[in-house]
């Protein structure tokens, strides 16, 4: 080291500057404060989402994708072999400045909800992020169906994620039917809550619901994210509730099995959804490796 000081120092001498101790001054100072930062931020940022996501990166197979893959109908119940769909797009015109015009397509089956591709966007950034940034695919609904061995993320209540429900474990949320007092009257509704907790969400205009669960197929051990909520915009925020708390879920949890209960004004859209629950509690080593993450979301009496 002293030699490379001194190297330094007569290579850099055209500045005047000849004194060594000035150079690991001015050089040394910022490099280990470089090097300080960094593994600050790998133990507090990119460590815990890779425990978040350990099970997927560490996989040699590739993570399968699954949500609602829509095909299109004709008038009696069979697939349209040519299916036709329009966009619609403002071009105001002098005398009507709400013209809409239109633009064709043909044969673009399978096509997915808004909700759904906001959720995958999330879904994908959130992954790279983490880094995992091969080895991912949307599945096919038919040909990858039965392929448990493959990390899994599912996207709404779609079937693949009815089906996870039951061959994964453990599963924290549940899905009720409570009667509710509406402009209709009375009507049965579909709610959504989570073990331990007093919240049981509905999607009455303007409330939406959503759930983010980390499992494990029982079998295989293989992991599985099922992201999804009672209406689109439900399913959108799950997306977005991942992405924004995705950091502190890693520190809370890790790679252990955890669920989210989440709430979402389907007015304000997306970016209005909050965490109602959290369960279950956070082992004592997670806490107390990060505390003030677990204060926090304490704070906010999330654990019940």
């Amino acid at each position: 080291m002293e030699n490379f000081w001194l190297r330094l120092t007569n290579f850099l001498s055209f500045t005047g500057i000849k004194d060594k101790t000035v150079w690991q001054d001015t050089l040394f100072i910022p490099f280990a404060f470089y090097i300080l930062k960094s593994i600050y931020d790998y133990f507090n940022y990119h460590k815990p989402l890779n425990l978040l996501f350990k099970s997927f990166i560490s996989s040699k197979l590739s993570t399968f994708i699954f949500l609602s893959q829509l095909k299109a109908l004709d008038d009696n119940g069979n697939i349209d072999q040519d299916p036709k769909y329009e966009i619609h797009y403002p071009t105001p015109l002098p005398q009507n400045k709400n013209n809409l015009s239109k633009a064709g397509r043909l044969r673009i089956d399978p096509v997915w909800s808004e909700g759904d591709g906001e959720c995958l966007g999330d879904v994908y950034n959130t992954l790279g992020v983490a880094g995992k940034t091969s080895k991912i695919q949307i599945a096919d609904t038919i040909k990858d169906w039965s392929k448990y061995n493959n990390p899994i993320i599912t996207i709404g209540f779609n079937p693949k994620t009815k089906e996870l429900k039951g061959k994964c474990s453990p599963i924290h949320y549940r899905s009720v039917t409570r009667s509710i007092k509406t402009n209709m009257g009375i009507i049965p509704t579909p709610c959504l809550t989570i073990k331990k907790s007093k919240d049981i969400l509905d999607s009455i205009i303007p409330n939406d619901a959503g759930i983010i669960q980390k499992t494990f197929i029982k079998d295989s051990g293989t992991p599985v994210f099922i992201l999804a909520g009672l209406g689109t915009t439900g399913t959108s925020a799950s997306g977005y509730i991942l992405s924004k708390n995705a950091v502190a879920l890693g520190k809370l949890y890790g790679d252990d099995p955890f669920c989210v209960l989440i709430h979402v004004d389907s007015f304000g859209g997306r970016t209005t959804a909050n965490i109602k629950a959290l369960y279950p509690n956070p082992s004592f080593l997670n806490k107390l490796l990060h505390l003030p993450t677990f204060l926090y979301y304490r704070s906010k009496k999330l654990f019940n």
